[in-house]
């Protein structure tokens, strides 16, 4: 992890234990007491020319209940992760969605935590179609 993914990450941690504390007689829907901060990045691999880096890896934040972060679409990316519970595996949004067959790797990553336990998913992609059609909002 970089330094500046850790840094964010550690100030995304701190702002979620500065909130105000809850009382027992609060209402928290199950599952939501515990934090969700969650690091996705894309990397696209060039193959004209291995020897020359690709462009650097895009990188957001998102948090879940309550949505925000960095991700441009945080209220629908969190939709579509409470559906599966944050395991970013189960995802297949649009599989009858037609890609073309160019082949431009796109690798998704996802680190963090969901609801208070510990995430990790990482799949390459043939191209950045088939990853928009299988994890939706998540990573577009």
């Amino acid at each position: 992890m970089s330094m500046r993914m850790f840094t964010i990450t550690l100030l995304a941690c701190a702002a979620l234990t500065a909130a105000s504390p809850v009382s027992a007689s609060d209402e928290t829907p199950p599952g939501k007491g515990a934090g969700t901060v969650l690091q996705l990045s894309i990397t696209v691999q060039t193959l004209n020319a291995p020897s020359i880096p690709g462009p650097a890896p895009r990188g957001v934040t998102l948090t879940c209940d309550p949505d925000a972060g960095t991700h441009p679409t945080a209220k629908s990316a969190c939709d579509l992760l409470r559906s599966v519970n944050g395991n970013a595996a189960a995802l297949n949004v649009d599989p009858n969605a037609m890609c073309t067959t160019e082949y431009i790797p796109n690798t998704a990553r996802l680190t963090g935590q969901w609801r208070g336990r510990p995430v990790s998913y990482e799949k390459i992609f043939g191209n950045r179609c088939e990853m928009i059609k299988t994890l939706g909002a998540v990573f577009a």
